[in-house]
């Protein structure tokens, strides 16, 4: 059975951890895992935070983020997250290193513009990364911005890649906003990454708010990641069982939340449907992703 992390990052993921191209393959080797996409860490490698600065640091890019969805005021602090650049070295190192064993995703800064743009052909053009990936609270913005993500839209149409959207963490990532995007544009395949992560509604709140977007949109697509036993078997029940991805989100998913937990709940969930557990693991994301 093919199996396949569709997200997971590399370098230093705040306090969590700081996996390499080498810990990662042995993960993967662990696990009988035969490709990853990666998606970059949040910073150069010598800047690790601890876990309580890392806190107050999210909590207050948040509250700002959520002070400028609600009134508009550009701050200084708003201009420097919609400045920002994400690092992408260590993603396109291990592109790069192992042939076609680990995988890239940009991870799209929309404000940045032409120039941005211009990279993310490269990056999938040349470097064969697998889609895009945007993260409204570290970039300051929501993910029904259809204006601001009309371009973002149009290049993932023309390149023939899917968008992979941080959800329900944080302002401008509620599933409703995602529901809204996916109807603004339904050319463009859109995933929504870690939508069973509980920070913004509890679970059984959640499940039948994702359920049902999922249903109602053709090109919505659920990452698993984050989602506990209750979660996964509900969306492989109830949700478009072609459109549901098996990723780790490692190392952000938690001491609790391991590969070997996270692998249990999906062989729970589907029972003794294989065909669905293939799906899920692996041959949903080989389609989506085109990954031979």
């Amino acid at each position: 059975m093919r199996i396949i992390d569709e997200h997971r990052h590399i370098g230093l993921s705040g306090s969590r951890g700081n996996p390499s191209i080498n810990d990662i393959i042995f993960q993967l080797d662990t696990f009988d895992i035969d490709h990853a996409i990666l998606a970059p860490g949040d910073r150069p490698r010598q800047n690790a935070p601890t876990p309580k600065t890392e806190l107050a640091e999210t909590t207050n890019i948040y509250e700002t983020v959520r002070d400028y969805l609600t009134t508009g005021r550009l701050t200084p602090n708003i201009i420097t997250l919609q400045r920002g650049e994400p690092y992408h070295n260590e993603v396109l190192n291990a592109a790069r290193a192992t042939d076609g064993r680990l995988l890239g995703c940009w991870l799209l800064n929309p404000h940045l513009g032409e120039v941005e743009f211009n990279k993310v052909r490269s990056a999938v053009l040349d470097e064969g990364f697998k889609y895009i990936k945007l993260h409204p609270p570290l970039h300051a913005f929501a993910a029904d911005n259809l204006q601001l993500l009309d371009p973002v839209m149009t290049l993932a149409r023309q390149l023939d890649v899917p968008v992979w959207i941080h959800s329900s963490s944080g302002p401008g990532t509620e599933v409703a906003q995602l529901a809204s995007l996916a109807a603004g544009f339904p050319a463009v395949n859109i995933i929504m990454g870690h939508v069973f992560i509980q920070e913004i509604l509890p679970e059984k709140e959640n499940i039948p708010i994702v359920v049902a977007a999922a249903n109602s949109h053709h090109n919505l697509w659920v990452d698993l990641s984050h989602a506990g036993l209750v979660s996964a078997k509900a969306i492989l029940d109830q949700g478009p069982q072609d459109r549901i991805l098996f990723g780790s989100d490692d190392p952000w998913n938690g001491s609790e939340n391991t590969m070997e937990t996270m692998l249990r709940n999906m062989r729970s969930a589907a029972g003794t449907n294989k065909i669905l557990l293939e799906k899920v693991l692996g041959a949903n994301a080989s389609e989506l992703f085109k990954i031979k």
